[in-house]
């Protein structure tokens, strides 16, 4: 049986993915329009923001124990990790006029 705290907190796993998967048409939007200059480093986040809905998902199921893969839930956040340092790299060498 599930304590109200367990309730709790599956509830907001859920929510978190809700809002995960709601900002992804957002997010391809302006993956669409990142062929600008100033919007390049929106390439890098776009996969960032997919993996974020997978893994809020994730956790989700796992708060419930309806699946647990440890696995899963320590390489997305790398990779997400990833995404987010490039982005930032991207950034940086847009505002200092590197990139064509």
């Amino acid at each position: 049986m599930f304590t109200l705290y367990d309730w709790i907190y599956g509830i907001s796993q859920f929510s978190a993915g809700f809002i995960a998967l709601a900002a992804i048409p957002l997010t391809a939007t302006i993956f669409h329009t990142s062929r600008k200059r100033e919007l390049r480093a929106w390439i890098y986040l776009f996969p960032a923001v997919i993996l974020f809905s997978i893994e809020a998902i994730l956790g989700a199921l796992s708060a419930f124990g309806i699946t647990s893969q440890p696995l899963l839930t320590q390489t997305i956040p790398s990779i997400i990790l990833g995404c987010i340092i490039a982005a930032l790299i991207t950034q940086l060498q847009i505002n200092k006029g590197c990139t064509p």
